[in-house]
């Protein structure tokens, strides 16, 4: 372990952190770019110091010296709202380090608002990694230089790109959210939309309680329809199924346009073991909108629950064909949990299907890239007609045959097919080192296309 307590100059209490950083091959990578990032600095190549600065950032989001780094280019631009202005020169805006980088910025420029909302956004993206420690995110005040609206649609964001409940043990890195909510909610109690946008980040960190009161209190001060949908759920995580289908029921009669609150009630009477009065509330749906995109799928779910007819499932599974990704996959996968062959596929073990996993593996691979294989027992009928499907007998006596014989030695010391070797690495790009390898790099972020403001997440 390697403890580093520190501080910074220039605005220095905003970006430091006391952290115990474990030496660990990330931070090894991640001081690498740092150090790279400060030579290109010294070039005044600010852009691209920058993007090596964002690939150490992502590989390692703790890191002190990362945070050094920005202060001091940050210096070199002559402050955080010019650096903001070169950051906009970056190549790829979307990259999650990037924006990261743009978080801490906007937090050194005294933008609240933004760095809150773009930091929360990229906890959102990758949730399990400690986007969130850093000192200027617990400053006592900070509740008082972030308005309410700008909170409640940062956390409601950030809410949407978790687990519901989030577990136990991926919640650590989180609580900085939550320390920071609370303490809005004790400046901003009276304001209703951040109320409910609390409840639901509370609720998936299994805060039952307050995620209730939070949502009751929204709805005594402003009768939101998602104050009463937000509540709902509260109570529903909670196990108190009965009076979330009653608070519901008397919202879509106040609502009724809520198709998808319908089947929120529903899916609730389904997972109660009632299936029957969760139909009705379906076929609602249905007679409303017969082209619902979900309310079809969970009619079937719902009608095999009652009578096990494995053509639900079969219509399931075309709908699943015709749509990819539609909520027929929830509800097809939903069924088909723990089901021998439906929802687990034992994976095949046998010699030839590890050998024609391997040979298929290889880029230049071809059907006569088998020649003979000995094996030491008997394979299935399905084996030998999956690797036959690959390597078709030849029709010429003259070409090279695929024979599959018995012998006494194990079919793993007969392999002889060539190199199988994996492909060389990509070769790296000289102005962005290891980038191609980074796993919290490779998806990228998009923050720009959200709503202003959260959406009820269902």
């Amino acid at each position: 372990m390697c403890p580093k307590t520190w501080a910074l100059g220039c605005g220095t209490a905003i970006l430091g952190a006391d952290v115990e950083h474990e030496c660990s091959a990330e931070q090894l990578d991640a001081e690498g770019e740092v150090a790279v990032a400060r030579l290109v600095a010294d070039s005044g190549d600010l852009p691209h110091a920058l993007r090596h600065l964002a690939d150490a950032i992502a590989y390692d989001p703790r890191l002190p010296d990362v945070h050094e780094a920005l202060a001091e280019i940050i210096a070199r631009a002559g402050g955080a709202e010019q650096l903001l202005q070169v950051l906009d020169e970056v190549e790829g805006q979307d990259f999650i380090g990037t924006i990261a980088l743009r978080a801490h910025a906007s937090a050194v420029a005294g933008q609240w608002d933004g760095a809150v909302a773009t930091l929360f956004a990229v906890a959102g993206h990758e949730p399990s990694r400690s986007w969130l420690d850093v000192a200027w995110l617990r400053r006592p005040d900070l509740p008082d230089h972030v308005s309410p609206k700008a909170m409640a649609i940062a956390v409601g964001r950030l809410a949407q790109g978790l687990a519901d409940p989030v577990p136990d043990d991926e919640r650590e890195p989180l609580l900085p959210a939550w320390e920071l909510l609370s303490a809005s909610v004790a400046r901003h109690g009276d304001h209703a939309m951040l109320l409910w946008c609390a409840s639901l980040l509370a609720r998936r960190l299994g805060e039952h309680d307050e995620a209730i009161a939070w949502a009751e209190k929204s709805y005594e001060i402003e009768p939101s329809h998602e104050a009463v949908v937000v509540k709902g759920y509260a109570l529903r995580s909670a196990g108190r199924n009965d009076e979330a289908i009653a608070l519901w029921e008397a919202e879509i009669e106040r609502t009724p346009e809520d198709l998808g609150l319908c089947l929120d009630v529903a899916e609730l009477l389904g997972s109660t073991n009632r299936p029957a009065e969760a139909l009705k509330w379906t076929q609602h749906v249905l007679d409303r909108e017969p082209d619902h995109p979900k309310a079809g799928a969970v009619a079937l779910g719902l009608r095999y629950d009652l009578d096990e007819d494995v053509t639900r499932l079969i219509a399931l599974a075309d709908q699943v064909r015709e749509q990819p990704g539609s909520f027929a996959e929830h509800v097809l996968a939903k069924l088909s949990n723990h089901r021998p062959w439906l929802g687990l596929v034992p994976e095949p073990e046998e010699a030839v299907i590890n050998l024609l996993r391997q040979v298929l593996g290889k880029q230049d691979w071809q059907p006569d890239s088998l020649s003979t294989v000995t094996l030491s027992a008997v394979e299935p009928p399905s084996a030998l007609l999956a690797l036959r499907t690959a390597f078709p007998r030849p029709l010429s006596p003259s070409s090279r045959c695929l024979s599959l014989t018995s012998g006494s030695r194990p079919a793993r010391r007969r392999m002889s097919c060539g190199d199988t070797t994996a492909p060389s690495r990509i070769p790296r790009c000289r102005h962005r080192p290891k980038r191609s390898r980074m796993r919290s790099g490779a998806r990228p972020l998009f923050i720009g296309c959200r709503r202003s403001t959260p959406t009820t997440a269902r």
